[in-house]
């Protein structure tokens, strides 16, 4: 069984939820697509715990620390960014932390999966609920990843597929939570985010895969200390809105 996590950002406490959870369902390997790190308060944590993973993706986080430029990035993203960079470099290890994240790839492929963080084409891309209505984006995606595309990025857990008139439709992790679904092509699977759900549910979310179907798994942890701690960084927002999925 395989454990596939995104979008921990820095959030420690559900990841080690998240973790505990999946191995008590039993999962054996675990496949991270992206942004391990960017807004929570334990960045180098989160990091040690996904040196472990079987795969760990490039996510849009990892490369702006790597690759630092003001062009890409709004103003207080950036200025994150480079903080982050800073606390990175301050680790003991911290130049071969920065190798590791560097060496990291944008997409895995297994069987007839390709794992992603953004898009087939790039990191930074998303794809929202409400692109099933651009079906050229939605067939552009799908066509690039030929195949199941498992993907992050949003932080909006859920399953993009063809109805029988072959319209693109979207259903919430909501409404698949803990159904086992079978892996059919050209299915997208976002998996949603550990660390910062913005789909108005506080829990960790993750997917577990497993003889070629998927469901979706919720996990409480203590989002208040993870808030408590932003808070005494002098992050207010992003400790609010942990509490409310947002």
């Amino acid at each position: 069984m395989i454990a596939i996590l995104s979008d921990i950002h820095g959030n420690l406490e559900a990841l080690e939820a998240v973790l505990a959870d999946a191995e008590n369902q039993r999962a054996t390997r675990f496949i991270c697509l992206g942004d391990v790190i960017g807004y929570g308060p334990d960045p180098i944590a989160c990091l040690r715990h996904a040196q472990r993973f079987d795969v760990t993706l490039t996510g849009d986080w990892e490369w702006g620390v790597i690759s630092p430029d003001p062009q890409h990035w709004l103003p207080n993203l950036f200025r994150r960014i480079t903080l982050l960079r800073e606390t990175i470099l301050a680790e003991p290890d911290g130049e071969r932390l920065l190798t590791w994240i560097a060496g990291r790839s944008d997409s895995h492929r297994c069987d007839s999966c390709l794992f992603v963080h953004g898009s087939p084409a790039s990191c930074r891309d998303y794809l929202f609920p409400e692109d099933i209505y651009n079906s050229q984006k939605m067939d552009r995606f799908s066509q690039l990843a030929d195949g199941v595309c498992i993907n992050g990025h949003t932080h909006l857990g859920g399953v993009f597929d063809r109805s029988t008139s072959g319209e693109w439709e979207f259903a919430s992790s909501e409404s698949l939570e803990e159904k086992a679904i079978p892996l059919q092509s050209p299915m997208i699977l976002n998996v949603g985010s550990v660390g910062q759900p913005r789909d108005g549910d506080p829990r960790a979310l993750y997917v577990l895969m497993d003889k070629g179907t998927f469901r979706f798994r919720r996990v409480e942890y203590d989002y208040g200390l993870t808030a408590s701690k932003l808070r005494d960084g002098g992050d207010d927002m992003d400790g609010d809105r942990l509490a409310c999925g947002r």
